[in-house]
């Protein structure tokens, strides 16, 4: 499975050692050079050294027939609005790393059907 994380943190660094381990393609994606450098080094990783959301970053990613996008920052708004590109440009699956509550459980808007999580 080929499989892209956005962010090289602690949470996506970790997903791409357990996927990587598992034999999956994984491309990690940070603005952070130091930190895909670290997750280049612990998996056998790609990385991408880029800012996101970034149109041309993820429609150049298209070519790897992506399978799976994960959106892993630390930022709530930048994974969601991250994973709407993605599946928009035609990832097949995205998920989204949300810590606020505030999107896991307003009854008025369903935050997984609005970003496409």
């Amino acid at each position: 499975m080929n499989i892209v994380i956005l962010g090289a943190g602690k949470t996506g660094s970790y997903v791409a050692s357990i996927l990587s381990e598992e034999e999956h393609n994984v491309i990690v994606i940070d603005k952070d050079a130091k930190a895909l450098e670290t997750a280049v080094r612990r998996s056998d990783v790609a990385s991408i050294h880029a800012t996101a959301p970034s149109y041309e970053l993820f429609e150049d990613l298209m070519e790897h027939k992506p399978h799976l996008f994960f959106a892993a920052t630390g930022d709530d708004e930048t994974n969601l609005v991250c994973c709407s590109i993605a599946k928009n440009l035609g990832f097949p699956k995205t998920v989204a790393r949300v810590q606020s509550r505030d999107y896991l459980s307003n009854a008025k808007l369903d935050f997984s059907r609005l970003f496409f999580v």
